[in-house]
């Protein structure tokens, strides 16, 4: 069903009012009424959908369910092609880039029907042009090959054929010099994933290695994606290293580059000015980072991921500010947006948890905001995030963290002392590891309230020592640690021992 959401929202987007208008059928006013119920946000389970059009969860029902998903896609997948980008919320690059593919396809459908000729002809050298004027070389490649072939065989032009010929051969070099950066950057990124704070110096190696090849191809290949992709390396080599005041110089520049080009780049652009917002972050600048995040929120659509994941950064800044209420308004405008429950599950429940937080600091009186908002109830919440429980060692630590600082705020003592145990574990088998270090602190200093008898006094004094701990290791702020601890644990103990006031 997700995966239906997901292309729903897409095409109610565009404001398509029909799907696929060739190939109406018996089905066709079944089809309509599951798309519109998923538009409407009626059903969110195939349960719900069973419910809504077959009034029963019956063997035949379910089949006819299975079915009609599968038509739907379908049906979806080919209104995609019918799209109509000439809108304010489309640059001329996103235009320009839906058109060349769109025409590669129409490209090569024609050649397997053998028809069409000059048609064709003319529609690979017009869209070539457009590709080069891009900058998109793969695209680019593949229609220089389809010239070359038919000036060879079609035409005998020389002069074309050679002219193709030398474009084939420079987008090639050029693409394969895109191909290794891109590699080099997702090599990084998983690495960076999965190591989880270890083998930094190896990791650290293996970026200064990537950044010297990197700039011998510099020397001889500039396109747009070859510079994107080498600012993407050298950037999460500045983060490794925990240079951040690297990152805000590469980014400026960055961004100088992009804005050079002949054609808009506003995605690239945005990438990097979220770059600085975060390194901002640990750097304590937060009245730039703010204004930057506030410029952000201003030129995005609100239907689009980038303004989501603009806010995802833009609460965490307020929260290490300590704007709670600006915090607080945010995460709600965000939740009010209809197409909120369409976002990729993970981005969505980071949302619910910033709620939960804040809703937490809302209760202890920390948040000074004219918005109604309906009652907050832990338990509902920790059973719309089931998602993380099989992630030990990521945002899992944020939701028990969470739901122990709600149990204490509504002095559940018993229920604080029944989870002494299962804590203690959770630390000993998934807190151990360099990058989960201050969780492991953190939680070892929660532990301490119930030791404690929740006595303010005995409870500092236990947790001192997890308190030096804590304080030896800097946060450090990058797209990992601000998942895990976008809080920070220094400000969040603060408010948990106002508690045992």
């Amino acid at each position: 069903m997700d995966e239906l959401k997901e292309l729903v929202g897409v095409v109610s987007k565009q404001k398509v009012k029909k799907i696929e208008i060739i190939g109406q059928d018996k089905m066709e006013s079944k089809i309509n009424q599951f798309y519109n119920l998923l538009i409407e946000q009626k059903i969110e389970t195939d349960d719900d959908a069973l419910t809504f059009l077959y009034k029963n969860k019956s063997p035949k029902s379910i089949q006819s369910l299975k079915k009609l998903k599968q038509r739907l896609k379908s049906k979806l997948l080919n209104t995609i092609y019918f799209f109509d980008l000439n809108n304010s919320y489309n640059s001329k690059t996103e235009i320009a880039f839906y058109e060349c593919y769109k025409n590669w396809t129409t490209l090569k459908i024609l050649a397997l029907k053998g028809t069409l000729r000059i048609t064709s002809y003319k529609l690979a050298e017009r869209t070539l042009n457009i590709a080069l004027k891009y900058e998109f070389t793969d695209i680019a490649t593949l229609l220089a090959r389809e010239l070359i072939l038919y000036h060879s065989v079609a035409t005998g032009d020389l002069a074309k054929f050679n002219k193709y010929n030398s474009i084939l051969e420079e987008q090639t070099n050029l693409f394969n010099a895109e191909l290794i950066a891109e590699k080099y950057f997702a090599s990084l990124t998983i690495q960076i994933t999965n190591l989880r704070g270890s083998n930094k110096d190896e990791l650290i190696e293996r970026c200064d290695s990537y950044i010297e090849h990197l700039n011998e191809l510099k020397k001889q290949y500039n396109s747009y994606r070859f510079y994107r992709h080498s600012y993407y390396v050298l950037s999460l080599s500045y983060e490794v290293k925990g240079d951040y005041q690297n990152i805000i110089n590469l980014s400026e520049e960055a961004i100088s580059y992009f804005e050079s080009k002949s054609f808009s780049t506003p995605e690239a652009i945005f990438s990097v000015k979220l770059q600085i917002i975060i390194a901002k972050i640990p750097l304590k600048q937060y009245s730039d980072a703010i204004l930057l995040s506030e410029e952000n929120m201003n030129i995005l659509n609100r239907n689009h991921y980038n303004w989501f994941v603009n806010q995802y950064y833009y609460i965490i800044l307020c929260i290490h500010a300590k704007e709670y209420t600006k915090a607080f308004e945010l995460t709600n405008l965000v939740k009010s947006q209809k197409s909120f429950k369409t976002l990729y599950n993970h981005l969505k429940q980071n949302f619910l948890v910033f709620d939960a937080y804040l809703n937490f600091l809302n209760e202890r009186n920390k948040i000074n905001s004219d918005l109604e908002v309906k009652s907050f109830r832990i338990y509902k919440f920790l059973n719309d995030v089931p998602n993380f429980t099989k992630d030990k060692a990521g945002l899992n630590i944020a939701i028990l963290i969470v739901h122990t600082l709600f149990l204490l705020h509504l002095k559940k003592y018993n229920q604080i002392i029944d989870r002494v145990e299962s804590l203690n574990q959770y630390c000993y088998r998934y807190l151990r590891k360099d990058d989960t270090f201050r969780s492991n602190c953190f939680i070892k200093m929660l532990l301490q309230i119930p030791k404690a008898d929740f006595n303010r006094i005995r409870t500092e004094r236990y947790a001192e020592k997890f308190v030096d701990k804590l304080n030896s290791v800097p946060l450090s702020v990058s797209t990992q640690s601000a998942e895990v601890e976008f809080f920070p644990y220094e400000d969040l103990w603060e408010i948990t021992l106002e508690m045992l006031d």
